[in-house]
């Protein structure tokens, strides 16, 4: 009966009398009420909510096998106890930084119902409790004001962002945190990982700003621009933003009333490309324009540099080197040293290396200044491994510091080097690239080497095969692996993977091996056990010599699932850990950045240990390429496990052995284009794990992710416009 009549209700108000259970790292706590009619269950999302506090919650009765009448909370809001009995409850729970269960007791006894108001607003009478001292109010008062800020921020965005969002915002924000969002929700957009139109629409509904508001429309088509972004794309056509819109905005005429705001917006413009209106925000057309101003520039300036005679150089490299230059990579190294700008472009075992190895030895013969850069550390590192010579990530070449507002190497201030050559340029997304241009000194000679073929940037365009199609630099395309490369397996399958051919997978050697699965739990299961137990057995260490690589984040062969069972696997008795935003964070961990953090110094896809966990001052501290980044437990939510990478984010990256997932239930995402990227991070090991069909839908589907740019057109524009034609 008391069931029945309960589940009319939709709201539940009284005082926490105890938490019976709690769970930081899912939200979820159980706890117990006492309100008017007696003492109720709540449970739900209330981690958050301690001992003392008075709640009113929104939800429905539910009835418990075991456990009886529960009620089920959907959304809460939190306020100061009241009464002696409650404060001193809440006191003793530990909520307030800088006191416990005794100093609780003794301010209660000394000021009853009037504790919290003392605390906060007298402070100066704690002084008369025996023991207390300046540096101890000081430590209550701000403790009590850290609280109170923070369980406003929490009844604030609790009922839309849930408990574990609304505890990331507010160690983002802090005390400022509700109103820096009632002033502008859609923020939290920009500022926040995994918070997206739909959520900061609902938490703009919570604070008055109507369906059809300005604001939220053009939030809306913001929204999507940078949706196509975080995909790479720097414009979008006008028809995919219009279907996306009705969908985010909730009906055609908002989705046409947003759009028809384009002329006077201040954050997108609309624009013609090959007879299709194209979206695009203003920043991206600042940087396309920007690059192929500079890139046109550099490409036009006379050098100072000495004139090579190639012939000669090249005979003479290939003495000092022991090596005998093919027709094609003494084609490339004529081209480095007879073009301002040129590009080196080829797959694994064509001879990029002795290009580098030849060019480098003529170059330093003439005693110039020669600066090696690649997007990321490890490709960097492997950079210096190959030619012999110090090599740098591209922000260290540029000096970026963040508490000096960036890239430190700009125009006025430029590179410190005649000659600058990029490896891994494929990586290098469009406000990279602009970077290291305006950082280029006119007179220099750039050169970009990389693989045409594989995935392109992380981040936002498409800039290496956009110059290349562009046909403004000269390109040295090599096509042929050279004998030695040609026997390796790994090599000799990728490049019969680039070329639509599936591999012999009955074949298996100690270098190329594929292990058949009947379905993603499966290949799952054997990723894992291959991963955690196999190879490990066999000497591969899973922390530096091992990388896993699927399609997919979500699903039980994807990402977020797999590095989750392998942290439990390779890392379950860790120093210290934290539970954090439902992340476990452990000593020991490897992690990967997954979002450009200047203020850091620490940017996309760079991959690192967890080396010290410190909860006092909420700092994790992680170890990336020899150098130390401290986190703020705030900015923990761009940190993710990296046991196991989509294939994307692996770019510029080898190991000596990679285990890769190929597996049909993924095979809208399965290209030519991703499998060989996968292939081409091994060195020594490659072992495929899925289905003949799977891999036989790779290869065949050469369909090209065709990012949306307009670098391309911009950079042949330019040229027009530098060189103009007789007729002008």
């Amino acid at each position: 009966m008391a069931s029945t009549l309960r589940s009319s209700f939709s709201d539940c108000a009284g005082t926490v009398k105890r938490v019976i259970a709690r769970n930081d790292a899912t939200g979820w706590a159980v706890i117990e009420l006492e309100t008017d009619g007696g003492s109720v269950t709540l449970i739900g999302g209330l981690a958050f909510i301690d001992e003392g506090l008075r709640v009113q919650a929104e939800g429905e009765w539910i009835c418990h096998p075991t456990f009886g009448d529960q009620f089920k909370v959907s959304s809460a809001r939190m306020f100061a106890p009241v009464g002696s009995a409650a404060i001193e409850r809440f006191l003793k729970s530990g909520a307030v930084r800088g006191i416990g269960p005794v100093f609780a007791k003794k301010i209660v006894e000394r000021f009853g119902d009037k504790t919290l108001e003392i605390i906060e607003r007298e402070q100066w009478r704690l002084r008369y409790l025996k023991g207390v001292g300046p540096k101890r109010i000081d430590a209550v008062a701000a403790g009590m004001t850290e609280y109170r800020g923070r369980m406003e921020v929490m009844s604030f965005l609790h009922g839309q962002l849930g408990p574990l969002r609304a505890q990331r915002v507010y160690d983002k924000y802090g005390n400022d945190a509700r109103d820096k969002i009632a002033a502008n929700p859609y923020r939290l957009i920009d500022e926040m990982d995994g918070i997206g139109f739909t959520l900061a629409d609902r938490v703009a509904r919570d604070v008055g700003i109507g369906l059809e508001d300005p604001a939220r429309l053009q939030a809306g088509v913001v929204a999507v621009l940078k949706d196509a972004a975080a995909q790479g794309h720097t414009c979008a056509p006008w028809s995919k933003v219009r279907a996306r819109l009705e969908t985010l905005l909730g009906s055609e005429t908002l989705a046409d009333r947003a759009l028809a705001q384009t002329e006077r917006a201040r954050e997108w413009h609309s624009l013609e490309h090959e007879g299709e209106t194209y979206l695009e925000l203003h920043r991206y057309r600042a940087s396309d324009e920007r690059v192929a101003t500079l890139m046109v520039q550099l490409a036009d300036c006379a050098t100072t540099l000495p004139e090579f005679d190639a012939a000669k150089a090249l005979e003479w490299a290939a003495n000092q080197i022991h090596i005998q230059f093919e027709e094609g990579q003494g084609a490339a190294i004529r081209g480095a040293l007879e073009e301002k700008v040129c590009i080196i472009t080829g797959g694994p075992g064509v001879g990029k290396t002795t290009i580098l190895r030849g060019l480098l030895t003529i170059l330093e013969a003439k005693r110039l200044r020669v600066a090696l850069a690649a997007p990321t550390g490890r490709a960097a590192s492997r950079m210096s491994e190959s030619t012999g010579r110090q090599a740098e990530t591209i922000h260290r070449l540029l000096e970026y510091n963040p508490k000096a507002g960036g890239f430190q190497r700009k125009a006025d201030s430029p590179i410190d080097a005649d000659v600058i050559v990029v490896d891994e340029a494929s990586m290098m997304d469009l406000a990279l690239a602009k970077a290291l241009l305006e950082a280029t000194p006119l007179p220099a000679r750039l050169i970009l080497v990389g693989d045409a073929d594989q995935l392109p940037s992380v981040g936002p365009g498409n800039v290496l095969e956009d110059v290349i199609e562009s046909g403004l630099v000269p390109v040295c395309k090599l096509t042929t692996p050279y004998r030695q490369a040609a026997n390796s397996p790994i090599i000799a399958n990728a490049h019969l993977i680039n070329h639509g051919i599936v591999p012999d997978l009955g074949q298996n050697t100690t270098e190329f091996e594929f292990i058949p699965t009947e379905d993603k739990q499966q290949t799952a299961e054997t990723l894992i056990e291959t991963a955690c137990r196999h190879l490990p057995d066999e000497g591969v260490d899973p922390f530096a010599d091992l990388m896993c690589l699927v399609p997919v984040n979500k699903g039980v062969a994807g990402v977020e699932q797999l590095n989750n069972v392998m942290q439990q696997r390779l890392n379950p008795h860790a120093a210290a850990q934290l539970e954090r935003g439902g992340r476990r964070y452990r000593v020991g961990d490897k992690v990967i950045q997954t979002k450009n953090n200047r203020d850091l110094g620490v940017f996309n896809g760079e991959v690192g240990l967890i080396r010290r966990i410190d909860t006092t001052e909420k700092i994790v501290t992680v170890m990336f390429d020899h150098r130390e980044v401290r986190y703020s437990f705030g900015d923990l939510s761009s940190l993710s496990l990296a046991y196991c990478l989509t294939v994307h984010r692996a770019q510029g990256s080898e190991y000596p052995c990679v285990v890769v997932a190929v597996d049909v239930s993924s095979s809208i995402l399965l290209t030519r284009k991703l499998l060989y990227t996968a292939v081409t991070r091994a060195k020594q090991r490659v072992i495929l794990i899925g289905q003949k069909k799977a891999i036989h839908i790779a290869v065949s589907e050469a369909r090209a992710y065709r990012r949306h740019t307009l670098l391309k057109s911009r950079l042949q524009s330019q040229r027009q416009q530098a060189r103009p034609t007789p007729s002008e």
